[in-house]
């Protein structure tokens, strides 16, 4: 499995809809429905959130610390291109990924 896919807000409000109380999130039983794509060093998509993974962990780190709203704006940006990165890895054009957040965003009264 993809670990770094996890970085991906979309993926995770995916889950979290999905899966229903006192299932653990990472549970098998969840995560076997949304198809993960193994790890290949070679996929540029997959290089891609690595790298992004590793500077969001690196932004909430610093934001949390210090509470800082200009790394908060860098956070949303970074997930963004991971989200971006993982519609591409599951086909998801541009439409369709903010057809999907539009209907995440309802899914949790917002």
């Amino acid at each position: 499995m993809h670990q770094e896919t996890w970085e991906s807000k979309l993926l995770k409000d995916c889950v979290r809809s999905y899966s229903s109380a006192g299932r653990g999130f990472w549970a098998p039983s969840v995560v076997k429905h949304f198809g993960i794509p193994k790890y290949e060093r070679a996929s540029e998509g997959h290089l891609g959130i690595s790298e992004l993974s590793k500077k969001v962990h690196g932004l909430a780190k610093r934001y949390y610390e210090g509470k800082d709203l200009q790394t908060r704006e860098e956070l949303k940006e970074v997930e963004e291109e991971i989200d971006k990165i993982v519609a591409e890895l599951y086909g998801i054009t541009g439409d369709e990924l903010e057809e999907v957040k539009k209907t995440l965003r309802g899914l949790k009264g917002k």
